[in-house]
């Protein structure tokens, strides 16, 4: 009886991520997913109250100083402090490089934290960030870390590059091995078809559900086609200037993925849970995490609109935007502080990045 007990307590008492994962789906309404999933992850505001406020404390200068380095207002900081969960993982980066950390210290952050994926040194800015990390410190890991990326686009683009394929653990040691900025662009320069390619299905992937099935053309039957072009479809979706320029760099094959900005992408494509994660898959991300509060909720309108026969292209009453348009009614009516830039995005409107 006792091993069954803690059993039981495992499963339920320490919200193991499948059990998550199984209760937003089984939510029949948006006031069991309250009860049952958002009160359970209130711990996660805690956890990450605390842990903010020591790094802050810990902080050599203001907290206007730590935001400034966080490309993030002064107001965002604070709303951390009140336990406010960052929302993006390159915040999650940027909060480590302005606290200092070292690669362990930020994959902690990462996983523990944000629930995000580790660093993973075949994505550009991730190689960038790992490459800062362990050369150089204090405020220069910030400074660093967007001088260089802010040049990248440029080596990736480079068409005397030349592609090599190699098993992860090697690119790694190669890595390790650059001394200097100057190495690690000529690195960047001379591998750039790795970076490349590692995102070439994801373009590919993209690229075809618009064709095929957004866009006009003479042998597009799909009842999804409602617009001429990309640029019909965006206006007509309210689409913001950062989706507009996410889906333009897919086009030209130089976007390098944003894991919120995926996300959205699949909300205004009426993609599926299960599609939403095999996008997320391609660029070496983690499925959508049930205990990550913005998730949650994401993944609450995914199959909560499967449940609903959303995506049913075959009904008569189906329309493309309907997600988009459920999605933005799901995030108004929680009204939830870890998913306001979201819905701002999913509007048409960007306030300050949390």
């Amino acid at each position: 009886m006792k091993n069954n007990m803690n059993n039981y307590e495992k499963r339920h008492t320490s919200h193991n991520t499948d059990f998550f994962a199984d209760e937003i789906s089984n939510c029949g309404n948006i006031e069991e997913f309250r009860k049952k999933v958002l009160q359970n992850l209130n711990s996660q505001e805690e956890l990450w109250k605390e842990k903010i406020n020591s790094i802050l404390d810990n902080f050599s200068g203001s907290d206007a100083k730590f935001a400034r380095l966080c490309d993030v207002s002064k107001m965002t900081v604070s709303k951390w402090r009140n336990g406010a969960v960052p929302r993006n993982r390159d915040t999650f980066i940027r909060i480590g490089l302005a606290a200092d950390y070292n690669i362990a210290d930020m994959n902690e952050l990462l996983n523990r934290y944000g629930n995000y994926s580790g660093l993973y040194s075949k994505n550009i800015s991730d190689c960038i960030c790992i490459f800062v990390l362990n050369k150089y410190s204090g405020e220069e890991k910030v400074s660093m870390y967007n001088e260089i990326l802010n040049r990248f686009s440029e080596a990736v683009n480079n068409e005397d590059t030349y592609a090599k394929f190699m098993v992860t653990a090697v690119f790694d040691k190669k890595l390790a091995d650059v001394k200097n900025k100057y190495e690690l662009e000529a690195f960047i320069n001379q591998y750039a078809d790795v970076f490349k390619t590692e995102y070439k299905s994801f373009y590919v992937y993209i690229k075809l559900l618009i064709n095929e099935n957004y866009i006009y053309h003479s042998d597009n039957a799909s009842n999804l086609a409602v617009s001429k072009d990309v640029e019909e479809m965006a206006a007509a979706q309210g689409w913001t200037a950062s989706l507009k320029k996410c889906v333009s760099e897919i086009y030209n094959e130089t976007w390098i993925p944003n894991r919120n900005m995926i996300i959205s992408l699949g909300i205004h494509l009426s993609m599926t849970h299960e599609q939403i994660d095999n996008m997320l898959k391609m660029v070496h991300m983690e499925p959508l995490y049930s205990k990550n509060i913005f998730e949650s909720v994401i993944m609450y309108i995914l199959d909560s609109a499967m449940n609903d026969k959303m995506f049913d292209i075959d009904s008569d009453n189906f329309y493309p935007d309907d997600l988009l348009k459920y999605a933005d009614r799901i995030l108004d009516m929680l009204d939830i502080e870890e998913v306001k830039e979201f819905a701002l995005e999913l509007s048409g409107e960007r306030g300050d990045e949390i």
